[in-house]
């Protein structure tokens, strides 16, 4: 085969170079479709574009496939060979966003068009995958496969993520977690390929990647197949993977906590991330993932761990973004809270610490103050809270809503 490639590509080469050549493959040209249709050539023009001086040339083949008939679609999703020889082209123009933009969008509509064709050569092909887990730290190819995995009729082809999250958990960890395994994917073969140890840079982009396949597919912890099945689901063994990793290395496995904010709610990961947000903050080293995770998730939460969290925070000097993001833990957990005692520990926190705060600072316990319904927050902070401090810094300051409580006068 790689001599009839290396014949094509020498046609091709003269070929261009006629004048009339793009305007006969453009005009629909029988006798040059039915060559370009060759597995041989095909895969000659695929290196002739990925060359860098002949962007022009991959310009116009954009141009052509775009246009082009479904048979060529169907030869990429269903010939093994064409499709491995395309996909390790990128090899060659990593940093050649033209002939990347090219292979991206044959890749596209073929997902597009033939996901059932598309989703059985992720699954026998041992160099789609992986090559694009190699490739995958350079900016431009990761831009490519980030920007194709948001369309949505990636849904249908969840065997290209299950690959990638078993290159993610690595062999060892694939075994320990085997009784996890949604039981679909037990019953399809694997490529066989090992799985390679990934760079940091590897390893956070195809974090990225499953979390916006999990952003777009995922609702309620169940991909659209799930749906009515009484089974182990991919969100359930994600979790275990996360905490599992947790458990070894927290510091290692933060990138992870990106992941865990797009699956259900965990009790296990939640208390492990509080915990870490209570040791970053009294360190003052600021992580912005765990209090991202904390403000989207804080149900398991219990109210005696949020105190100690709410007293250092009322000390500490924490810059402007984490804070927000403190404070949209702390609304959740007021709004949720039916317990008068911690209403009345958050204002005795409150009350000793406004003096010395900052603007700022009182702008976040005002917030919080408000998150809290009626019946908890206006007998503890109303007559006391609101009245003593709160109104006159309202008086000279700019600030949020206040509660829609009743102030009496006599409060005054």
């Amino acid at each position: 085969m790689e001599a009839a490639i290396q014949q094509a590509y020498d046609e091709i080469e003269k070929f261009v170079l006629q004048p009339d050549f793009w305007v006969k493959i453009n005009s629909s040209d029988q006798d040059i479709l039915d060559k370009l249709r060759e597995p041989a050539y095909l895969m000659a023009l695929i290196d002739f574009i990925s060359v860098e001086d002949h962007y022009h040339s991959a310009k116009k083949f954009g141009k052509f496939f775009q246009s082009a008939d479904a048979s060529f679609t169907e030869i990429f999703a269903t010939n093994l060979q064409v499709a491995n020889h395309a996909i390790e082209s990128i090899k060659k123009c990593k940093n050649y966003s033209m002939a990347l933009g090219v292979i991206g969008q044959i890749f596209s509509r073929c997902i597009c068009s033939l996901p059932e064709a598309i989703s059985d050569l992720f699954r026998v092909s041992s160099t789609v995958i992986p090559t694009i887990v190699e490739m995958i730290q350079y900016e431009n190819i990761y831009n490519i496969v980030y920007d194709e995995v948001s369309m949505s009729q990636y849904k249908g082809i969840p065997h290209f993520f299950w690959n990638l999250i078993r290159i993610l958990v690595g062999k060892d960890k694939m075994e320990n977690l085997e009784s996890y395994i949604p039981e679909y994917f037990k019953l399809f073969r694997e490529p066989e390929f090992p799985l390679p140890t990934l760079s940091t840079v590897q390893r956070n982009n195809l974090i990225a990647i499953l979390k916006l396949f999990c952003q777009n597919s995922m609702h309620n912890g169940l991909i659209p197949f799930e749906v009515g099945l009484n089974c182990h689901t991919l969100c359930g063994f994600l979790t275990q993977y996360i905490i599992t990793e947790m458990n070894q290395d927290l510091l290692a496995a933060l990138p992870l906590i990106d992941l865990a904010y797009t699956l259900v709610e965990s009790k296990e990961i939640e208390m492990v991330v509080l915990s870490h947000v209570v040791k970053m903050v009294k360190e003052q080293k600021i992580d912005l993932l765990p209090i991202k995770y904390l403000s989207k998730y804080n149900s398991f939460i219990p109210l005696n761990e949020i105190i100690p969290l709410f007293q250092y925070i009322s000390v500490t000097n924490i810059p402007n973004i984490p804070l927000n993001l403190m404070l949209k833990l702390f609304k959740a957990i007021a709004q949720n809270c039916n317990d008068p005692a911690f209403a009345t520990q958050v204002y005795d926190i409150i009350k000793q610490q406004w003096d010395d705060s900052s603007r700022l600072k009182k702008i976040f316990y005002i917030t919080v103050i408000a998150s809290f319904n009626t019946a908890i927050g206006e007998p503890i902070f109303n007559k006391k809270l609101i009245a003593e401090l709160v109104i006159p810094f309202t008086s000279v300051e700019k600030t949020p809503n206040l509660p829609n409580w009743t102030i009496t006068a006599a409060d005054l």
